[in-house]
This record gives C-alpha cells, structure tokens and sequence, in this order.
C-alpha cells in the first residue's frame, strides 16, 4: 500500500511537468488513477484521456468509479458522454458521400450538454436534406480570440486570400483551408460562440471561412447562432458579412431583428426525446452561461429552498458543477443527483424525471421544454433567455430580488405538457438548407476584397460609414 501511494504520488508530479505531451501526460493521471483510486484522480484522469482520445481508458475509469459507490449519479452520467464521444468518433471515421459540405464551429463533443444538443440536431438536419453527403466539422479555436496580431488584408486577390487562409488556420486548425477548399456548401454556425467580449479582429478569424468561400465562388450559410447586439464597428463588420453570404438566420428572433436577417429557431428545438411516463418528482438545477460563481450558487441556494418547499429531489446537471461543490451534503440529504454532464438520452432521461427547472442555461431550458419539463429562468447577458421566454408559456423569467415560489406554484401543473410536433419546424431547416445548397454562384471577389481593404487601410471607423 506504501509503496502504491508513493508511484501514485510521483505519476501525478511527473504528470504536471508533461505540458508538451499532454497524451503521457494523461496517461500518467490514469495510472496514479489505478494505483490509489481516488475521486479527485479519477475526475483528473478521465478530462485528460478524453481530451487526448483515449476513450475507452475513460470509459473504465468511469465504470470502475460506479462500482465503488456513485450514491449521486456523477459517474453514471459521466459515463454517457463518453458513449457519446464514442459514437461520435467512429460517426467521424465513416463520414463518406458525394457532396461535400463543411461545418465551422461544430460544438459536437464538448462537455456542454447544450453544445452537443443544437449540434447534434443541427448536423441531423443537414443529412436529411442532403442524404448523399459528407459532413466535415471543425470546432473553433478560442485561443483566438486572444490573437493580437492585426490582420492586413488588402492588395491584390492572391494576398488576401493567403491571409484569410491563415487566420482559418489560427481559428480552426491546420486541416482547415484543405477541408474548405473541397467543400460545395460551406455552413457555419455562431451558436453562443461570440458574446460582446469578442473584438474586430476577433469576429475577423471567427467569420473568415466564409469570407474565403465567398472569395472562392462557394456557396455559404450562416443559421444557428446568437449575434450580440454591438453597436460599434463590429456591427457594420457583421452586417457586411451577412450580406456576402447567401442564406443567413439567427437562433432567437432578438438577435434577426437586430441584423435584420431571417430567424430560424435553435436547432435543439427539433430534438425529439422519448417519451416518458414515469414519475416525476425532481427538480432540475443549473447554471449560467458566462454568469459569477456567485450568481451560480445564488441560484442552487434558491433552487434548493423550493426543492424542500415542493418535496421535490434535486437534480445538478451542469458544466459548472464544480462551483456548486458547498452543496453536495444538502443534496445528498434530499437523495439528488450531482452531475457535470451526460450523454443525450442519458440527460434526456434524467431531465423527463423532473417537474421543474431552476436555472439560467438556455439549452437546459430547452431540453427542458422538449422532455415537458417548465422552466424558471434567470437572465442571461447576451439576451437569448429572454427570447425563451417569450417562444413558450411553460419558460419564465425570474429575478434574484422576488422570491421563486410563485413562479414555481405557476409552473409545477404543467410538468409533462410537450411542446406542439416541430415538423414544421423541420421543414423550415431542410428548405433553408435546400436553398443554401442550391444557391447561384455569385462573382464575389471584389465586394470581399474592398471589405477587408476598407478594414485595414482605413481603420475600424470606415465601417460605420
């Protein structure tokens, strides 16, 4: 036993200096793992395996934590997304076709329930319209957003194509331009990938697939995403780019009228649970995106009031888990469950058991409504959980000062109403979709080039003109 704990001790030290080689790196976590299982190992080891594809290696981990005791579900659960990761990869491998359409900002596989949700339903959309084609997704870099180096576009095409070649690079990876330039429709999805933070140069990398594929002829798509509401030169930069492009909608109906495009509910909207008829008897609790640690735990604390006013067990199911740790003894009290992430089916099921949730995720709410569950939500900055609020009686907003209470008695009647069939909603995608594909080839070069001539020899300013 000594001496298992001393080479579990030395792999995790020997670990942390393996920054360059994070494959040994997690390697090493998954044997110090093995040698003194521990919670705070396991939960170590099994980010670092998924992060470097070691999949199946996480996936025991995560069996081997349930047969030892996992009285909150956080395994179980955890063991879910991996299934999910799994499927996924192996979707990737098999990915085969005659078309050849390409993704930017494919969320699919993050931790995030909500990422893989409006993803996943997305990409499910997009194979229905074009059956014969090969999906090829590439994620954002957000380490570019913290890019300083100023792009200068301007000169003749071959020059601004080579920049615009390499800000694709910096944002999504060296395979990225290759991926592009084989592609016949090029889509990419904002989702909640761009908040008010973001900068000029920021949304430049961020939308520059699609100024090269426009520069290229290609046809181009923009749905899925909430565009915040600048009011600077970052809004001229967007509305440019939306008029490049040949079919554009935004997921909430306040961002398509801020911009004046077309609006095209979330994707996760057209998600298509089973259907439950157990008992419900719990309550959902999540947190905020891009909210405080303290706002955070400001929720639990209010939704762990109306858990016990209602009888109702609690059910964390969230990203930031970690900052609801101080809660765990109350909620083992009241028999809950305290998860990080899930599977889909996975969190669909657990979600379909709850009466209520409590939160300020705009995806939870939505899996929420579409499993019948009727949601008490706190805003948000970037606005989309006010346009929730508006889509569905069952979704309504909450604030920190007024008590939950009402709002909760409001709300518990109506657990278990689903939301109308989406069919139509479906056909709205596949239509849009159609179009996009169908698109007619425009002659686009000069309307880019003066775009990203006017940005950087003229500065920021000249785009508000």
């Amino acid at each position: 036993m000594i001496l298992a704990n001393l080479l579990a001790s030395y792999y995790r030290k020997t670990a942390r200096l393996m920054k360059r080689s994070p494959a040994h790196a997690a390697r090493r976590l998954a044997t110090a793992y093995r040698l003194q299982p521990r919670e705070c190992d396991a939960r170590r080891a099994v980010d670092a395996l998924i992060a470097t594809g070691f999949l199946e290696e996480a996936r025991d981990i995560c069996a081997r934590q349930v047969e030892m005791g996992d009285a909150l579900g956080y395994w179980r659960h955890h063991a879910s997304y991996v299934d999910d990761l799994e499927e996924l990869a192996e979707k990737r491998r098999s990915g085969d076709g005659t078309m050849r359409i390409v993704l930017f900002n494919d969320t699919d596989g993050r931790t995030n329930i909500g990422c893989r949700l409006t993803s996943q339903n997305l990409k499910s959309a997009i194979a229905t319209t074009f059956p014969n084609a090969a999906i090829h997704s590439l994620g954002f870099r957000f380490s570019a957003y913290r890019q300083t180096e100023k792009s200068s576009v301007q000169g003749d095409v071959t020059k601004v194509r080579k920049e615009l070649e390499r800000l694709i690079e910096v944002g999504y990876g060296p395979r990225s331009v290759d991926v592009l330039l084989g592609a016949e429709l090029v889509i990419l999805q904002p989702e909640g990938s761009v908040d008010e933070n973001v900068s000029l140069q920021g949304l430049l990398t961020f939308f520059s697939p699609l100024l090269l594929a426009a520069l290229l002829g290609k046809r181009t798509a923009i749905l899925n995403g909430t565009i915040p509401a600048y009011g600077d030169a970052r809004r001229h930069f967007l509305k440019s780019i939306f008029a490049l492009v040949d079919m554009v909608a935004a997921r909430d109906e306040i961002s398509a009228d801020t911009y004046s495009i077309r609006f095209l509910p979330d994707a996760a909207l057209l998600h298509v649970p089973p259907t439950f008829a157990g008992e419900r008897d719990s309550c959902l609790i999540t947190t905020g995106a891009r909210n405080s640690a303290g706002l955070d735990r400001l929720i639990c604390a209010k939704a762990l009031e109306i858990c016990r006013e209602f009888h109702l067990r609690p059910v964390v199911l969230t990203r930031a888990s970690s900052r609801l740790q101080e809660f765990t003894p109350q909620i083992t009290e009241l028999n809950g469950i305290f998860a990080e992430t899930a599977g889909l089916l996975e969190a669909a099921e657990t979600v379909s058991r709850c009466r209520l949730h409590i939160g300020a995720r705009y995806h939870m709410a939505i899996l929420g409504l579409v499993c019948g569950v009727p949601s008490v939500l706190f805003n948000v900055r970037t606005r989309k959980n006010e346009w929730l609020a508006r889509l569905s009686p069952l979704i309504v907003l909450a604030s920190f000062e007024n008590p939950l209470s009402p709002l909760a008695r409001q709300l518990l009647p109506s657990a278990g109403e689903y939301p109308e069939p989406r069919d139509a909603l479906r056909e709205e995608y596949i239509d849009f979709l159609r179009k996009a594909g169908a698109a007619e080839k425009v002659d686009r070069v000069e309307a880019v080039a003066q775009l990203l001539d006017r940005l950087t020899h003229e500065g920021a300013g000249a785009l508000e003109g």
